[in-house]
């Protein structure tokens, strides 16, 4: 068991060194690291990227509603519209992805 701690300990320390030394290189940011070849998969990326962050919002939501911190009716009308928000993001990404399909075969 300690064994594992100590294994467990050294990744995380690992891990957060990674991390400083990106932070601090200069220029050197996740935006700048993708690059996508047209306009459809830089729209199709970003969707996917709020997609994620929709995703993030239901989690924040369920463990608020879990730790009793908001009340059941704001937590139903939010999940509601974030639900068609995110129905709203994969028809889109449907449709870009679809799009792009098109555009490759002709």
């Amino acid at each position: 068991k300690q064994w594992y701690q100590r294994r467990v300990r050294g990744e995380v320390a690992e891990a957060g060194e990674t991390i400083r030394r990106m932070r601090d290189s200069a220029g050197h940011s996740v935006d700048n690291q993708v690059v996508v070849r047209d306009s459809l998969s830089n729209e199709i990326m970003s969707l996917r990227a709020e997609g994620r962050a929709l995703d993030d919002c239901l989690n924040v939501l369920t463990e608020a509603k879990k730790r009793k911190t908001i009340d059941l009716e704001s937590f139903l009308s939010s999940c509601s519209q974030l639900g068609r928000d995110k129905f709203l993001l994969r028809y889109k990404i449907k449709k870009l992805k679809e799009l792009k399909k098109n555009k490759a075969a002709s």
